[in-house]
């Protein structure tokens, strides 16, 4: 079933509203990482936040954060 999960989610670009994914638990796909995959498309940030339908001020510090973890990692190099 987790399998099928996991599939669903990857094809469709979604979260379902699971235990581990509400409480951001396992290895399962999170809002987070679609977030980001779709900034790193240039997706605006409010075209995010309604396509996953996720508030605008969490999406907008997922990618405030790692913008900051991008520069580090820049710095360190």
């Amino acid at each position: 079933m987790s399998k099928r999960i996991k599939e669903y989610q990857e094809e469709h670009q979604v979260v379902l509203p699971i235990k581990g994914n509400k409480l951001d638990i396992g290895p399962g796909i999170t809002h987070k990482r679609i977030i980001l995959e779709l900034y790193e498309k240039k997706v605006a940030p409010p075209d995010i936040a309604r396509q996953i339908n996720h508030s605008q001020e969490a999406v907008d510090r997922y990618i405030k954060d790692y913008e900051r973890i991008k520069f580090l990692v820049r710095q360190h190099n």
